[in-house]
């Protein structure tokens, strides 16, 4: 369980230590909710970081990128795997994607078409992301903006 989206941020940002994050590597964060977990990673590993509207999922200039997507866990597997599909057309070198908590049966499917995913848990029976965070509030724009001045 995490305390806040912050404290999910500081998490994978340990993990991602432990495993390595490759060269020069870029974090893409998805609005919303994950801004404030990638802003933490970002911060913590020292990494660039571009925001993705998930919405609108467009990317250019990624070639040869070591792509690292951070999201809060509440992004449907339809939009993660669409995003994937564009970071492999913009020729990604490669992609990690992290997530504090994510269903175990979907994390397989990431695993078809990410090159790594890192997810802390993977509930086998999942019913909402807000279940693993003792703070979890919406995450409003000046939320997302105080999050960002810590990058």
């Amino acid at each position: 369980m995490f305390n806040s989206r912050f404290d999910a941020g500081r998490k994978l940002a340990e993990r991602l230590k432990e495993e390595g994050i490759g060269k020069n590597p870029l974090i893409l964060a998805l609005t919303p909710g994950g801004v404030i977990v990638a802003a933490s990673v970002a911060g913590l590993l020292d990494t660039p970081i571009k925001l993705v509207k998930t919405k609108s999922l467009s990317l250019k200039n990624l070639k040869e990128k070591s792509i690292i997507v951070v999201d809060d866990g509440q992004i449907e597997r339809k939009k993660i795997s669409r995003l994937i599909k564009s970071l492999r057309k913009e020729n990604a070198s490669r992609i990690t994607v992290c997530l504090p908590v994510y269903p175990f049966k979907k994390v397989q499917s990431l695993k078809k078409t990410a090159d790594r995913v890192i997810a802390l848990f993977q509930p086998k029976i999942f019913f909402d992301t807000k279940e693993y965070y003792s703070d979890f509030p919406e995450v409003t724009p000046a939320l997302a903006q105080k999050a960002l001045k810590l990058v």
